[in-house]
C-alpha cells in the first residue's frame, strides 16, 4: 500500500499557516536571538552575584 500525498484542504491550510508564520516571524528573529542572549547572559550575571553573596 502506497502513502500518496495531494493537497487537500488540510494540507494547504497547514501550509498557509506555515508560510504566514514565517513571514511574520523571519524579520524579528535577529531581534529574537539577540534577546535570548540577553537573557542568558542576565541569568548568568545574576547567578555569580548570587553565589558571591553566600
Amino acid at each position: 500500500m502506497y502513502f500518496t500525498v495531494t493537497l487537500d484542504g488540510r494540507l494547504l491550510i497547514i501550509a498557509g499557516f506555515t508560510f504566514a508564520v514565517f513571514i511574520i516571524v523571519e524579520p524579528v528573529s535577529d531581534a529574537l536571538f539577540i534577546v535570548g542572549i540577553l537573557m542568558l547572559a542576565i541569568a548568568g550575571i545574576f547567578d555569580v552575584l548570587d553565589l558571591l553573596a553566600e
